[in-house]
């Protein structure tokens, strides 16, 4: 896979946005969602359900807001939070709660997933140690 930029250029372009643009982190999160899920409706116009596992960081809160759009645009989504921290970010916190019913799991639950499409947003940028636990033997399959 060929990156476009790195985990701390990202990092830094959206302090960068925040700082000179005056936009909260939490509507860079939203324009960034909004944006998603108007490409993922052009290339993916087939899927009818999805689910979003969220982090507790701010890719978390991406996914929450990705789901919530999703939904409003007609996709069944679901959002399930991977809870390996008692803490979210403010921002995931935020999209948390707007989203409304979501799915907790902890480390050690297993889910069944009945979709036809699964997105990922529990590791993004600021993760800064090494995937631990059941996480470390999750195995993506992808289509040939």
């Amino acid at each position: 896979m060929k990156k476009i930029i790195t985990a701390e250029q990202t990092r830094a372009t959206d302090e960068f946005t925040v700082e000179n643009e005056a936009i909260s982190s939490l509507e860079l999160m939203e324009r960034a969602s909004n944006k998603f899920v108007e490409r993922f409706l052009v290339v993916y116009p087939e899927v009818s359900s999805v689910c979003v596992f969220c982090g507790t960081g701010n890719n978390g809160g991406d996914g929450f807001a990705i789901a919530r759009l999703l939904q409003r645009s007609g996709v069944e989504a679901k959002a399930c939070l991977v809870q390996f921290s008692d803490t979210l970010s403010p921002d995931c916190q935020r999209n948390f709660d707007r989203l409304g019913k979501t799915l907790v799991l902890r480390e050690g639950d297993h889910v069944e997933i009945n979709c036809d499409l699964v997105i990922d947003a529990v590791f993004g940028s600021g993760l800064n140690r090494p995937v631990v636990g059941d996480f470390q033997d999750v195995q993506l399959f992808r289509p040939s």
